[in-house]
């Protein structure tokens, strides 16, 4: 079972052995309906991406990826909205 969170959403994916559909079934209505977030759990998935972060600051491939991004998509906001408005045309 994996969930994905996104700016339009929330999305999952599950595999199961169809022998135990009926109890992997139940797992996703308590993951959907009463999520855990017990503390070693989430500090353990924090410290892994804090971690992934400090390694990527200094990887070359990634640094150049990051500048990529910046330059390309500068000027293009969620579903290609400028950043500032634009100026009114002239009359």
């Amino acid at each position: 079972m994996s969930f994905k969170a996104r700016r339009d959403g929330i999305y999952g994916s599950m595999r199961m052995v169809s022998e135990r559909q009926d109890a992997a079934f139940d797992l996703i209505r308590l993951a959907e309906n009463r999520p855990r977030f017990d503390q070693p759990p989430v500090e353990g998935i924090r410290a892994q991406l804090l971690s992934e972060i400090i390694a990527n600051e200094r990887e070359p491939h990634a640094i150049a990826e990051v500048a990529w991004r910046r330059r390309l998509l500068a000027p293009i906001r969620i579903r290609g909205r400028p950043r500032a408005p634009r100026k009114a045309w002239p009359a």
